[in-house]
């Protein structure tokens, strides 16, 4: 004997049905809050802190140049640390041009961002005797304090 197929079907569309609603409790969209404000943003000075700029080199550099919100920062071929001041909560970019001396190898770049209080985030770049990337920072979380 067959059994009842319109039974069936109806019994497979329920259980669909109940798994589809948490499915769906867990994938809905959320409502954004779209009003935009017409002031420009300022950074509040509380929430800089100290950040230190590792980089380091395969080989020698020649010259080294960082720009962190449109300041630039010129490094020396010895220097290997920077210090800035930072707002984590936000994103920051930071621009690395890198020279190396003539006839340099293909070297890689290391550049390490740590604010106080944060993991460092770390990039490498690679260049023939010369290296030139924007890099974002992003800390994700609101556990900053």
């Amino acid at each position: 004997m067959r059994g009842h197929p319109l039974l069936e079907t109806f019994i497979l569309g329920l259980l669909l049905a109940c798994l589809a609603l948490p499915l769906h409790l867990v994938t809905k969209g959320r409502a954004h809050n779209t009003t935009r404000n017409s002031e420009p943003t300022q950074v509040i000075q509380k929430d800089l802190v100290t950040a230190d700029l590792l980089i380091r080199s395969a080989h020698p550099l020649t010259e080294t140049i960082i720009t962190v919100g449109g300041r630039d920062h010129t490094l020396t071929a010895d220097q290997v640390e920077l210090d800035l001041m930072v707002n984590p909560l936000e994103p920051i970019e930071v621009i690395v041009s890198a020279t190396w001396p003539e006839g340099t190898p293909e070297t890689a770049l290391y550049i390490e961002l740590a604010p106080e209080n944060r993991e460092g985030i770390s990039y490498t770049i690679w260049g023939q005797e010369s290296a030139f990337e924007t890099l974002t920072f992003h800390w994700k979380g609101d556990d900053y304090e």
